[in-house]
């Protein structure tokens, strides 16, 4: 829907539309939001992004761990906390999350390009089947309309997605897809932080690099997990 964000006296036009697959994302008053900025505007640098209850993401742990991933190089989404305000109503703090764009990547250092990932709309409230499995899914690019109009990305698409089908398909090794050192990093930062829920293939995010024509991963979603030591 249409609607108006108003941040330190301005006020940006924006589409707004509620967003996540479980009711943890509109549960209660908290409810999560994805944001588009309309025309040329930007809010901290990004165009867009989502506001969310900070518990879907694991409260502070997710701003660690991407600081962990940063400090190593890999790419990951702008992510902090906020005051919201909706229709007059105080809701409290929320996590501004930056959504998949060139704003991420240039950010970063990175050459606008394609962001892929593994289409799991198919596997939602199913418990098994064909789908259950990354290897029979789709693979989709974020922001397909725009890359459709580029002759450039719309190569970069064909190339990113027949490097991470044939990998899938065992017919490229991975050092043929990846950039394996970041991933390699990814991995480690991952297993370091106890974060297994960015490395389940649903989760996965790949930033082809037009440079290295590789993948690189992105991080997202790291989901902290937390346990109360019990007292000997």
């Amino acid at each position: 829907i249409p609607a108006k964000l108003r941040h330190q006296g301005d006020v940006h036009k924006i589409k707004l539309r509620l967003k996540g697959d479980l009711p943890d994302h509109w549960s209660g008053d908290k409810w999560s939001f994805r944001i588009h900025m309309k025309g040329k505007d930007h809010l901290f640098g990004v165009r867009r992004f989502s506001l969310q209850e900070p518990a879907t993401r694991g409260f502070e742990g997710e701003i660690i761990f991407f600081k962990a991933l940063r400090r190593e190089g890999v790419l990951t989404p702008r992510y902090f906390f906020v005051d919201l305000t909706v229709n007059g109503k105080y809701i409290g703090i929320m996590a501004f999350e930056e959504h998949f764009s060139k704003e991420l990547l240039e950010s970063q250092g990175r050459r606008e390009s394609v962001i892929l990932k593994f289409d799991e709309s198919l596997t939602i409230g199913i418990k098994r089947g064909p789908y259950k499995s990354y290897m029979n899914n789709p693979i989709k690019a974020f922001r397909f309309k725009k890359i459709s109009r580029s002759l450039k990305h719309s190569e970069y698409l064909k190339i990113a997605t027949g490097l991470l089908r044939g990998f899938v398909a065992g017919k490229l090794s991975s050092s043929q897809v990846f950039d394996v050192e970041l991933m390699g990093r990814f991995l480690a930062v991952a297993s370091a932080w106890g974060a297994w829920h960015p490395i389940r293939w649903h989760n996965m995010r790949f930033y082809y690099n037009p440079i290295t024509a590789k993948l690189e991963p992105v991080g997202y979603d790291a989901h902290l997990s937390y346990f109360k030591r019990k007292s000997v």
